[in-house]
């Protein structure tokens, strides 16, 4: 699985919250406190929970009288590290973290004894095997499921360069590269897991969830083009092509003129009875 640093994780972190559907998110929690038993603490599982951010999102918009148990999973330790040092954001909430080598999907029997999983910006990195494994895990436990922040492969800028589209089209053929789990499902991934949730027999909501970054998210902004100019560049786009790209874009990010939008979708989906 590639990793991600608890900088990058930090630095998004607003135009995460931001972005996060809530009437999605309100759907899942309304579920799991009709559905799950009364008695005993809500047992959540968060895959691939990195430094812990849904958590935090998320907690709140579930019953605030109920205990929470949490439980973190993910395959780089470091993350979980900061994740622990996180106050839980309830007083009521409590949090466990498992290093866990998420590739395998032997590792999905950690479901087990849980009342629903959640995810954030996970399923564009796996494949479509991986993802087929993870639904009927949780079509066995009967799980609900949420996943947040699904990138969909659409990404807007402001102002305009001809090669937009090209270093969009490059961005998106680099996301379907291997993360780890196989070759990844991309911009695809929120499709795919809404498909097989359906035809396992769940009902299924989506919403979306861009990212809409104006000039005073530059750090971010700042990130986001180096690192689309880095994935063209790797899939083959001429040097000549994304250092032309690249100036404008970083001249319109000095001037305080550059707006981004990455497009993504938040999925629900709940367990037949």
């Amino acid at each position: 699985m590639s990793g991600f640093s608890s900088e990058w994780l930090s630095l998004r972190r607003k135009a995460d919250r931001r972005a996060r559907n809530k009437d999605v998110m309100k759907k899942f929690c309304s579920w799991l406190v009709e559905h799950a038993p009364k008695s005993g603490p809500l047992r959540l599982i968060d895959v691939g929970a990195g430094t812990g951010s849904f958590l935090q999102d998320l907690a709140e918009h579930i019953d605030s009288n109920r205990e929470q148990v949490w439980l973190l999973i993910d395959n780089d330790p470091e993350l979980l590290k900061v994740a622990k040092r996180i106050s839980p954001p309830l007083p009521h909430t409590r949090t466990k973290t498992d290093v866990c080598e998420l590739t395998d999907t032997g590792s999905l029997d950690i479901l087990e004894g849980h009342h629903g999983v959640v995810t954030s910006a996970f399923l564009d990195l796996v494949s479509a095997n991986w993802l087929d494994s993870f639904v009927a895990r949780m079509r066995q436990l009967k799980l609900p499921f949420l996943a947040g922040l699904s990138y969909n492969g659409i990404l807007l800028s402001k102002p305009h360069h001809p090669t937009d589209r090209l270093i969009q089209r490059a961005f998106n053929q680099h996301q379907a590269t291997d993360k780890g789990f196989g070759s990844a499902l991309g911009p695809l991934g929120g499709f795919h897991a809404r498909e097989r949730l359906l035809k396992a027999g769940y009902t299924c909501f989506t919403g979306r969830s861009d990212w809409v970054c104006a000039p005073e998210d530059d750090a971010l902004q700042l990130e986001l083009i180096k690192g689309w100019a880095e994935a063209a560049r790797e899939v083959g786009v001429s040097d000549a092509i994304v250092d032309d790209w690249l100036e404008y874009r970083l001249a319109a990010l000095g001037k305080g003129k550059s707006q981004l939008q990455v497009g993504h979708v938040d999925i629900v989906g709940l367990p037949p009875h």
